[in-house]
């Protein structure tokens, strides 16, 4: 660390990497005029949005430390937005919080002579309360007593905080110390290319699968031969605490049946090399493969937007592939739980609204939605030249639809459309059910349609 205004080299630190940028964090005497210039400065921590200001309305100096740091704390308090109101200290059953869809951002009523209230706007949600602010006063601070800025030594350790009202925290007892003799700068070097790519795997067996993927792809990233890091995670179980160097051979704790999802990482400076570990994601879809399905949840209960807009995107999604069968399944609702039935359902004529579009589409498949709720089967008369994926099994019901009972339905679909285009299915994904339960239930779908 060197005094502010000295251009100095890097001690005891090697660097063989491109340096992008440096940046200074500079102090925020003078930074008052003009004002909204020199806040624009990128060099400028967060809490100067909040100091600056102060130092100008005030004409506080240089060394006022009492009041620097109560304008510091101020800006510490503030910087990180709707936290402080609520937004970060939330979570139900232990911290409730209200109305946090229309959180409000914080305000800070500071006056000349050092007092501190933190509030939000009226008819706003969120809370200001003892709790909020304590919590967001300790966010990244490592030394209570020394949080170093630019400006001031600010010392928080025999702050007291007071609810003076709804919404209303005082806070009192900051202590200045003068600034410190050196300014902290960060220095970012270029580090290359970093590249990404993830897929999901659900219902029964899905933690086994998403393994057997993660072995495939450090398999196949051993051949590419390079020492870049890559990192492999399993959505679901470690990824976050986990570190760079997360084992991922012994889930035992871990439900098999789930949804889960895998992720692989890496960084380096050959940037084919990166693509390269992303296009070994992409191979797991794309190898052999016949079948291609988007899931559009939102085409039945936005019928209107899908015909406007909607069915072209699919399409464009779409462009350029010809050797496979390109398929859509259109939801029809969501149950949060098994068992559930009391959840949206689009409406029954949004099928009807969408097949001219579908038929005229270059979609070959379409698949709905009938098992947890029928639709008129004329319906599937719309359709002279798609084949329909027809749902004939309760995705979120634990009754087992009885075989008889699953091929009545197939054969009243049989009076509206032609056997070859008619497939049999769950109405969608089978995430809900146990895997036991899952294999009952397609067991009794096979035997159902096997001989029609």
């Amino acid at each position: 660390m060197y005094p502010p205004g000295q251009i100095y080299p890097l001690q005891n630190r090697t660097i063989d990497q491109a340096v992008a940028c440096v940046s200074l964090l500079r102090n925020n005497i003078g930074l008052e005029t003009p004002l909204m210039l020199d806040l624009a400065c990128p060099e400028d921590p967060n809490i100067a949005l909040t100091l600056a200001p102060l130092i100008k309305e005030f004409k506080w100096h240089e060394d006022d430390w009492q009041n620097l740091a109560t304008g510091t704390m101020a800006g510490h308090l503030l910087e990180c937005g709707g936290q402080v109101t609520g937004a970060y200290f939330a979570d139900p059953g232990y911290k409730d919080v209200p109305d946090l869809a229309n959180v409000g951002f914080p305000i800070a009523e500071v006056s000349n002579d050092g007092s501190l209230i933190i509030t939000k706007a009226e008819n706003t949600g969120g809370i200001v309360s003892a709790q909020t602010v304590k919590e967001q006063l300790l966010y990244e601070i490592h030394d209570p007593e020394n949080y170093f800025t630019a400006d001031v030594i600010l010392d928080i350790s025999k702050v007291r905080v007071a609810e003076v009202g709804p919404d209303r925290v005082k806070v009192l007892g900051a202590n200045g110390k003068p600034r410190p003799g050196t300014l902290k700068a960060t220095v970012s070097i270029d580090g290359g290319w970093m590249g990404e790519a993830e897929m999901s795997y659900a219902g029964p067996n899905a933690l086994k699968r998403a393994q057997l993927a993660i072995d495939v792809l450090k398999s196949r990233c051993r051949d590419i031969g390079t020492n870049n890091p890559i990192r492999y995670d399993i959505v679901g179980t470690m990824s976050v605490h986990s570190g760079d160097h997360e084992d991922n051979t012994n889930l035992s704790k871990y439900s098999d049946d789930g949804d889960y999802r895998i992720r692989i990482a890496t960084c380096g400076h050959d940037k084919e090399i990166v693509e390269r570990v992303n296009q070994e994601v992409l191979s797991l879809a794309n190898a052999g493969c016949k079948y291609i399905q988007i899931d559009e949840p939102l085409f039945a209960r936005k019928s209107k937007e899908a015909l406007e807009f909607g069915i072209d995107n699919i399409e464009r999604c779409f462009h350029g592939i010809d050797d496979c069968d390109k398929i859509v399944h259109i939801c029809c609702g969501y149950p949060d739980k098994i068992d559930s039935t009391d959840y949206p359902k689009a409406p029954l004529s949004s099928y009807f609204n969408l097949a001219d579009a579908l038929e005229a589409s270059c979609i070959d498949t379409i698949s709905i939605e009938d098992a947890h709720r029928y639709n008129d089967l004329k319906l599937l008369e719309k359709y002279k030249t798609k084949k329909i994926i027809f749902g004939l099994l309760k995705i979120a019901s634990s009754q087992i639809e009885d075989i008889d009972m699953i091929r009545s339905r197939a054969l009243d679909c049989l009076n509206h459309i032609d056997k070859d285009r008619l497939i049999a299915a769950p109405d969608c994904g089978l995430g809900y059910l146990s895997r036991e339960l899952a294999i009952k239930k397609l067991t009794n779908l096979c035997k159902a349609v096997e001989d029609i």
